[in-house]
């Protein structure tokens, strides 16, 4: 309803474009849609890759996940009993059982939630 009564006040305001020259801008406007397509695909692209990059040096999580994701979000789940598979070649495979309570890594109190070490204060000076 809205919409009819917008397009009735601009076309009474408006006057009308020739068909050839609609046209013409209809084919400008499509060029620089695809040039901004393009930039915008290429700009997430490089974000992604130096993310990744980024992510490698500054998150000591980042390895553990690429490496072991089953592991990893066994611990974050706090999962009992889960079994982890492997998807590869077009073949599952049964990669293995974690079970919080055999964890080591968690039995350990310098190790944190993750498996990282924690390094204490007297250790950081």
């Amino acid at each position: 309803m809205i919409y009819f009564w917008i397009r009735r006040q601009i076309r009474r305001v408006m006057k009308p474009i020739p068909y050839k020259t609609a046209d013409e801008w209809s084919r400008r406007l499509t060029g620089i849609y695809v040039l901004s397509a393009w930039c915008t695909l290429g700009l997430v692209a490089y974000n992604f890759k130096t993310y990744k990059e980024k992510a490698r040096k500054e998150d000591p999580t980042f390895a553990m996940r690429e490496q072991m994701p089953g592991l990893y979000y066994g611990r974050v789940l706090q999962a009992q009993n889960m079994h982890m598979y492997d998807l590869s070649g077009g073949k599952l495979t049964k990669t293995g059982v974690y079970n919080r309570d055999e964890d080591e890594l968690l039995k350990r109190s310098d190790i944190d939630f993750f498996g990282e070490e924690i390094v204490k204060d007297e250790e950081k000076n």
